[in-house]
């Protein structure tokens, strides 16, 4: 049975390239990985030719040449990776901060103008690698149909559960017990696109991949884990080159968070999550349960060494809210991600002494960016997520008293500190830019929670 897998990786339509960037930098690691690996078990080998050889006995040394990358394309909406091996696609699942879902394709496209060609579509994929015949419930099932003469998602549905229960699962009438049964299979997904129809199959569990921390606090609109990566990546931000951070609307901290993630390296996925590939008859229990003694060990020694990296690069994180329950979310999030955080009780943010300054390089703060700015003595970059959404827009162009103040003093504070560097903000407020005083460099454009923003990043 051949183990490998087509991956569509989704994303926030235009980050299809940060994407792409961050999952051939995977690809290749775990490759650099495999070659270490194989140079250790050469080196077994021939040590034991050495002593074999006093007993004029030979051992047979083999050399597996490393894999070829696999071939990464991108469409609008995200990245499909072929040929994957399982390694792979487990290393993608674990240490992939970008991606927003994960999924497996069952076989190639089919062309499907109508519900017979369908069906015979549905005959030939390998719907045995991926779901076992003890299960016999029916999954979850989402169509979308675009441009295609079946237009029904519907009826769509209704077809390929229809075939999963009676040609997967081999069920020739469902009970209401059946029926009602929560289902251990993956998730299927069929796209239809220009007569085209697609099949996959979830990798998540039905659970987006920004879900990094469990029982993680939150604020008002807080930014997604996966989107707050992808900002720190095009600003340049990366374990070989990290630098210092300040987030003056830090929120819950996820900003600050994921860059301590980056920084530190490694997987970013709970330890407790389970993926639904566990499932499948395809997944190799055995050596799933050695890459993650792999991957816990790395993750161990990244953490170890993350004190004195930081502090070698004289790197400090920086973060700041003017309201304090936000204040506290940021410290439990960053406690349950494994940063100590002790709490702050005075404007403390540049002292070394400072008592919530985890030996020096996480610095918290409640109160006014301003007045924050005053306790930082190292020149930082600001990367945030500026105050913008339905929640504070009362209508186009309105903009309230306060909002407006705070955009024009931010604005005056990085035309005119010594200590700021480079400012980088995801912005969705029309007025922002005008207030701000400020000319800025458009890095990307997208959209957030439905509404249109802009990642934007100050000219010097």
């Amino acid at each position: 049975m051949k183990r490998s897998y087509r991956l569509y990786a989704a994303v926030t339509p235009s980050l299809e390239d940060l994407l792409k960037k961050e999952l051939t930098n995977i690809l290749k690691q775990h490759q650099q990985q495999q070659l270490q690996q194989q140079q250790q078990k050469l080196q077994q080998h021939e040590q034991q030719d050495v002593d074999l050889s006093k007993k004029k006995k030979s051992l047979p040394v083999v050399s597996t040449p490393p894999l070829a990358l696999p071939t990464l394309t991108t469409d609008r909406g995200g990245v499909e990776c072929a040929d994957l091996t399982p390694e792979q696609l487990w290393s993608i699942t674990h240490h992939s901060r970008l991606a927003e879902t994960l999924r497996v394709r069952l076989g190639q496209p089919f062309k499907s103008t109508n519900f017979n060609m369908l069906k015979s579509g549905l005959q030939q994929l390998p719907w045995s690698n991926y779901f076992a015949v003890r299960d016999r419930t029916l999954p979850e099932c989402s169509a979308s149909c675009a441009s295609s003469a079946l237009y029904h998602s519907g009826a769509v549905e209704e077809r390929v559960l229809e075939h999963f229960q009676k040609n997967v699962i081999f069920v020739k009438r469902m009970t209401p017990e059946m029926a009602s049964e929560d289902s251990g299979h993956s998730r299927l997904f069929v796209r239809l696109v220009d007569d085209m129809a697609q099949i996959s199959v979830d990798v998540c569990n039905g659970d987006g991949l920004h879900k990094r921390t469990p029982g993680k606090h939150v604020t008002d609109a807080p930014i997604r884990e996966t989107l707050a990566a992808a900002l720190l990546t095009a600003t340049g931000f990366s374990s070989a080159r990290p630098f210092n951070i300040w987030d003056p609307f830090m929120g819950s901290g996820t900003i600050i968070q994921e860059a301590l993630g980056i920084a530190r390296g490694g997987r970013c996925t709970p330890t407790e999550r389970r993926y639904a590939f566990e499932q499948w008859p395809l997944h190799r229990a055995d050596r799933y349960d050695s890459f993650l003694v792999r991957i816990n060990e790395q993750m161990a020694i990244n953490s170890s060494r993350l004190l004195d990296d930081l502090r070698a690069e004289k790197v400090v994180f920086y973060g700041s809210d003017i309201d304090p329950k936000a204040v506290r979310a940021a410290q439990h999030n960053l406690t349950e991600a494994g940063f100590q955080i002790l709490p702050t009780t005075s404007n403390d943010l540049g002292s070394d002494a400072a008592p919530n300054n985890n030996n020096g390089y996480i610095r918290l703060w409640q109160g006014d960016f301003k007045d924050a700015l005053k306790g930082i003595n190292h020149k930082v970059n600001i990367i945030t997520n500026m105050p913008y959404g339905s929640r504070i827009m009362s209508g186009k162009g309105a903009i309230s008293k306060s909002l407006k103040d705070t955009f024009v003093s931010f604005g005056e504070m990085i035309r005119t500190s010594d200590k700021i560097h480079n400012v980088y903000v995801l912005n969705g407020h029309p007025m922002f830019k005008e207030l701000s005083g400020v000319e800025w460099n458009v890095l990307l454009e997208f959209t957030n929670g439905g509404l249109p923003v802009e990642f934007l990043k100050m000219k010097r």
